[in-house]
This record gives C-alpha cells, sequence and structure tokens, in this order.
C-alpha cells in the first residue's frame, strides 16, 4: 500500500465538442488527466476503469512491480483541490502474467478486482480480489475463486459489483460446452463473500463466451454472450432468494458477429449494450449500442445508438456506461486525431428521445491511444482510459475525466417584496414587479401570477410586471397574497410570495348646514342645528 501522493494533475480545454443549449456538455469540459505516480512504458494503465461518486479505479493489467504482468490497481480521489492519487494496490499472491486489474469494479468502499490469467486451481483459471476501504487504506478482504474452477476458465475477466452483491464472468467455463462461458454472484455474509449462483445461458452452445462482459444493479443482472450468432445478453432477477433468468435480449436487426454483449451497463433501470462490430452501409466494424427499457415484464430495445461520424472500424460500442440519464460508448479505435487515437461518445435522453451530445477526444490525443477503451460515469464525471497513451513511455497509458453539463441551477423568484395602495373607491390598482427574478444560466424565465383575493384580478398573470385590479365592492382595507411562479423551462417552476395591502389614508371631508356655526376644536356630530 503506497501512501497518498498529490498527483500533478493537468488542466486543459479539450478540442472542438458539440454543445446544446443549456443541457450540453460544458464544452467538452476536460476535468483531468490521471497518471500513476510510478507510470512506466508497457503497463497499459487505463485498459478498465471504474467510479463511485468521487473515487476512481484504473487498472494496469500489465504492470509489473509485483512480477512481470501481475497488474495492478490505482485509486484515485477528488477533493477541493482536485484528483490525487490515493493508493496503489497489488495482489497478496502476485504472480507472473496474473493481470490482475484486467476488470475492476468500484462501488462505495468495496472493490473487486479481476485476475483472469491467475493459476489459482490450474493455469488461468483466473480469481478475483475484493479489497475494503478501512479509514485512508485499502484492505485486501478476500480472494475469490468459484467451487468448480478449472483451469483456462478465465474466471475475473468481467466484474461488476452493487450493494452486497458481486456478479464475476468466467466467459471460458466449459459447462454448456468449450468456451461456452458462466457468471458467478457472490454475496456478502458479514464480513465473508459466499458464492451464491451460478449463472449460464439456459441455451448456452460451445464457443459463446457467456460471462465476457458483465453489469450489476440491485436485483438486476445483466451477463454478455457475444459470441452467440450475433451475440447476446441475458437479464436475470432476484426474486424470493433466487437469481432467476428473467430476458434473452438481442439486437433488432443484429447480424452474424456483431458481438453484441461484448460490453454491458444496467443503471437506473436502464440497459446498454455494445455491439462493436455492427456493420452498416458506412461500412464493417462502425459498431453500435442499444438501449433496453423495463415494459411490463420485458425488456424493450427503445434506442440504438451510432456515431454521428461513424467510420469503419472504429468498434464503436467495444465499452459502455449509462447512469443518470446519460450514455458513454468508447469507440476506441477512431481515428479522430490519428489513427486508433480513439474518441468517446456522450448522449442524454431527454423524454424517449437518446440524443448524441458529445465526441471526447483527449487534449492530447496521438494515434494508437485507444481512447475509450474503458469508460464509466459516476458523479456527473465520465470516466475514460486510453491505455495506449505515450506520455510516459509507450503505453504507459492514461485515464481521462470530462465533466458532464454543469447542473442547471434554478431560477430565483423575486416577487418584489410586499406592496401597499392606496383605495381609489373602485379603481384600485397596482403594478406588480417580478423583474427582479433571475437565472444563474441567464435562461429565458416564463411567470405566472395568481392572487388569493377573489375581487382582485391581472391584466396579464404572464406578464413580470402586471397590473393587479380590485373591483369595485373591494373593500378599501384589504390583505391579500401574490404568488409569482417563475420557471427557466428546465427546473420545477419556483414560487415566492410578497403581501398586498389596500389602505385608505384620506382623510375624511365634513360638510356641515349653511346655518350652523362651526367652532374651533367642535366636531360636527349630525345635527342640524346647534346654538351655543
Amino acid at each position: 500500500m503506497h501512501a497518498r501522493a498529490r498527483l500533478s494533475v493537468r488542466w486543459a480545454a479539450i478540442s472542438a465538442c458539440l454543445a446544446s443549449a443549456a443541457l450540453a456538455l460544458a464544452q467538452g469540459y476536460q476535468d483531468a488527466k490521471l497518471l500513476p505516480d510510478d507510470a512506466a512504458a508497457g503497463i497499459q494503465f487505463g485498459n478498465a476503469v471504474s467510479a463511485s461518486g468521487n473515487v476512481v479505479a484504473v487498472g494496469a493489467h500489465l504492470e509489473s512491480s509485483a512480477g512481470y504482468q501481475a497488474g495492478a490497481v490505482y485509486i484515485f480521489l477528488r477533493d477541493d483541490e482536485g484528483w490525487s492519487q490515493d493508493a496503489k494496490l497489488t495482489a497478496s499472491d502476485a504472480a507472473r502474467y496474473d493481470e490482475f486489474g484486467y476488470a475492476v469494479a468500484v462501488f462505495n468502499d468495496y472493490l473487486v478486482v479481476g485476475a483472469p490469467f491467475d493459476n489459482a486451481v490450474g493455469p488461468d483459471s483466473g480469481s478475483a480480489y475484493v479489497f475494503r476501504r478501512e479509514g485512508l487504506a485499502w484492505v485486501e478482504e478476500t480472494k475469490l475463486a468459484p467451487s468448480d474452477a478449472q483451469s483456462v476458465d478465465q474466471f475475473g475477466k468481467a466484474v461488476a459489483a452493487s450493494e452486497d452483491w458481486l456478479l464475476i464472468g468466467a466467459p471460458q467455463d466449459d459447462d454448456a460446452g468449450l468456451d461456452s462461458g458462466a457468471a458467478y454472484l457472490f454475496h456478502r455474509d458479514g464480513s465473508a463473500w459466499v458464492e451464491y449462483a451460478k449463472l449460464t445461458a439456459s441455451a448456452g452452445m460451445s464457443g459463446e463466451q457467456f460471462g465476457a462482459a458483465v453489469g450489476l444493479e440491485g436485483d438486476i443482472a445483466l451477463v454478455g454472450a457475444p459470441q452467440e450468432d450475433a451475440g447476446a445478453a441475458y437479464v436475470y432477477h432476484y426474486d424470493e432468494g433466487e437469481w432467476i433468468e428473467e430476458s434473452r435480449i438481442a439486437a433488432s436487426d443484429g447480424s452474424s458477429d456483431d458481438r453484441f454483449g461484448a460490453a454491458v451497463a444496467v443503471r437506473d433501470g436502464v440497459l446498454l449494450v455494445g455491439a462493436p462490430r455492427y456493420d452498416s452501409p458506412l461500412g464493417l466494424n462502425i459498431g453500435a449500442a442499444y438501449v433496453f427499457q423495463h415494459d411490463g415484464v420485458p425488456w424493450v430495445e427503445v434506442a440504438r445508438l451510432t456515431a454521428s461520424d461513424a467510420a469503419p472500424a472504429d468498434y464503436f460500442g467495444g465499452a459502455v456506461a449509462v447512469e443518470g440519464g446519460y450514455a458513454a460508448v468508447g469507440a476506441h479505435f477512431s481515428d479522430a486525431v490519428g489513427v486508433n487515437s480513439g474518441a468517446t461518445y456522450v448522449y442524454r435522453v431527454a423524454g424517449d428521445a437518446w440524443t448524441e451530445e458529445a465526441k471526447l477526444t483527449a487534449a492530447d490525443g496521438e494515434l494508437f491511444d485507444w481512447f475509450g477503451a474503458a469508460v464509466a460515469l459516476a458523479g456527473g464525471r465520465v470516466l475514460i482510459g486510453a491505455n495506449g497513451d505515450d506520455e510516459a513511455g509507450v503505453n504507459a497509458g492514461a485515464a481521462y475525466v470530462f465533466a458532464l453539463a454543469q447542473q442547471n441551477e434554478p431560477p430565483t423568484c423575486d416577487a418584489g417584496g410586499d406592496y401597499e395602495v392606496e383605495c381609489q373607491d373602485g379603481n384600485t390598482s397596482l403594478v406588480l414587479d417580478g423583474s427582479g427574478s433571475s437565472d444563474p444560466e441567464e435562461d429565458a424565465l416564463t411567470y405566472l401570477w395568481t392572487v388569493d383575493c377573489p375581487e382582485a384580478t391581472f391584466d396579464d398573470p404572464s406578464s413580470p410586471t402586471p397590473v393587479l385590479l380590485f373591483s369595485e365592492v373591494s373593500p378599501c382595507r384589504t390583505k391579500c397574497t401574490v404568488t409569482l411562479a417563475v420557471s427557466d423551462g428546465v427546473n420545477p417552476p419556483v414560487s415566492c410570495d410578497a403581501f398586498v395591502t389596500v389602505v385608505d389614508t384620506t382623510a375624511p371631508t365634513i360638510t356641515c348646514p349653511p346655518d350652523v356655526e362651526i367652532i374651533a376644536g367642535v366636531v360636527c356630530s349630525g345635527l342640524s342645528s346647534w346654538t351655543p
């Protein structure tokens, strides 16, 4: 475990990004480029990434400090000063060629790391390690291997974590035939992680590699089987103590070898599945990603995402992430700023439509960086691996953090304060002033005034400065509450109140008959005559 060390973070603005009014990405804002403090050529830092809140885990599966290509994982934290390296993790029993860090998943205070080429029970049988955060340290809690592990299962090639569950893929498992694949669920029981279920495809066959990609959220598990003809993914649901296969999903327009299921993600009840070898009239291996949502019992394909500037051999969909109405899709072989420099596309859902909001590239991107080889979404940021980046040496790798659109702040409502108006015998009126209302992003505001006095009306309740009118039957001493609601068209309307008081401060006029003598200091009391 390394002491926490401040990582020098280089801030930069990236090249052109798509923008769409207030909800666009903040001009493609590159928050940071992350490099480990002991970066070295060939470690491929960024081959796997995961994020949870302000915690980021980045795999470097070919790092060799614990043995040649034994692998390592780096943890970064974000605070008010930026990003810093928090820890470097290696396996307690690290060995050559284990490739610890091939897959990573961080969730709250837990981290699971796949080492698919570990010889736990035989060559390349694979393993996974669970770390728990204790104070400022990450402690290795356990090493996992399935109860029926076999050589070359490659257990740990894909990992996912959610609450008290872990889902770990073993795509070379042979239960339903050679390399048919499997995925294992482990449940936390106190401080122990217990193997709970082994998942295999109901129609599993040789070579399908079920478990090559996995996703997990709550009671939903998603497992990709990219070699099943055009590819498929299987959805499981936890119900009354069992994980039950709920649905097999596939692309509506899939064709042979699309590799649908090569990358999967599930969050907020949305499934995102990559098909990096999807072909279109534009060329081969352009790639696509498919969005599925739950409609009663079945999962329904609601969108197919493709890049607006799709090109052959981009492999768009090789990495996917979804969270909070955003989707991130990696195209690590895109020639955006050089051959195979890579790109990542960000989409946002509005209503039922998913719209491309930005194409992200590194500010210092170069050929063969493979930017987009891994992607993650968390806390309003996109984390992108570029394991071919050469800043610290050939294929030393890097990871980039981009800020999503800053949250659109609600407007400030100002009804102009409390008002007092003189009674005008049935012609009482008052101009209200809501023009002090404002919006942080300077979005155009709409106004709506209401009043709780039945005898009062507005000439135009949608004006920032309407006239409030009182009817002839209105008494001269009235107190009303006016309410202004302002909306920026993005956030819910914000309301504010003001009091309106109608007063009568004009002294009455006294008229007496002409035959009455008025004596100073005496008030006429309505007598028709008076003699002193």
